[in-house]
């Protein structure tokens, strides 16, 4: 729910689930999202297919994971792109790192380890929009 209205808040228009995800109609997604459920396109399917359909309309896709040849997302071109968020408890699948066309970092310098997806989801939506927000 919160990337979904996070989502709404940044002007993405799709919000794209793949495999085994939440149930975007449970009550506490509903309320997470505040609204915005009706405003955002969801769509749901396997990697398989949301990549083959990212190919068919010539859209990069990327996938946030560290690796040694992932990318600093202020430095990435995010236009006319899609960004993969793992789940909380096991990240991104091999075979998602795999059919990207590369990997993109959030650069932090406190120690956590990590950032939940939700917050995760938010800053790389904002990366992708900024330019329109900030009147560019």
């Amino acid at each position: 729910g919160t990337v979904i209205r996070s989502a709404d808040a940044f002007g993405i228009d799709t919000v794209w689930l793949i495999g085994a995800t939440c149930d975007i109609y449970n009550p506490k997604t509903v309320r997470a999202s505040m609204g915005s459920l009706f405003r955002v396109n969801v769509m749901q399917s396997g990697l398989d297919e949301f990549i083959n359909e990212m190919k068919r309309m010539d859209i990069k896709t990327y996938a946030t994971a560290l690796s040694d040849t992932s990318k600093d997302i202020r430095d990435a071109d995010l236009s006319n792109s899609a960004v993969i968020i793992g789940n909380e408890g096991k990240g991104i699948s091999k075979e998602a790192l795999k059919a990207s066309d590369g990997c993109l970092i959030i650069p932090m310098s406190g120690d956590a380890e990590s950032l939940n997806a939700a917050v995760a989801s938010s800053i790389v939506m904002w990366e992708m929009k900024k330019d329109i927000l900030c009147g560019k």
